[in-house]
């Protein structure tokens, strides 16, 4: 059974959890739906972010898997995770070359125009899963 529950005030936070919000929402742009828990001691935060739902488990293993998202502006969306001090590996400007954006955690998240966005298969095959 699954438990709504409203998003906690910012100063009942964990850290882990306040670092996903920060990239998530802050620097991605993305919004965090509500809190949503197993009855577990653990949570998961879920955020939506062009259209893709991610989920977050702050006390899971991390990395978690790849994600590729397609955004209108990735090299801008890239830039403004590297002034928000979030890890970022560009190729060189004004090229086709992949955008990466690496959450807290160490996940890799691919930044695509829309006329490149990859699938999850596509990325678990490129990633030998």
């Amino acid at each position: 059974m699954f438990v709504a529950a409203a998003i906690q005030p910012e100063s009942e936070v964990s850290p882990p959890s306040r670092a996903a919000r920060a990239f998530y929402c802050d620097a991605l742009g993305g919004r965090q739906l509500s809190r949503v828990t197993d009855g577990s001691a653990g949570e998961s935060l879920w955020f939506v972010i062009a259209g893709t739902l991610i989920q977050i488990d702050p006390d899971g293993p991390f990395p978690g898997p790849s994600i590729s998202l397609a955004v209108d502006h990735p090299h801008d969306l890239a830039e403004r995770c590297w002034d928000a001090g979030f890890s970022v590996s560009v190729g060189d400007a004004g090229t086709d070359a992949p955008v990466f954006v690496f959450d807290p955690f160490g996940r890799r998240i691919e930044l695509t125009g829309h006329e490149y966005a990859a699938t999850s298969d596509e990325i678990a095959a490129e990633e030998g899963r």
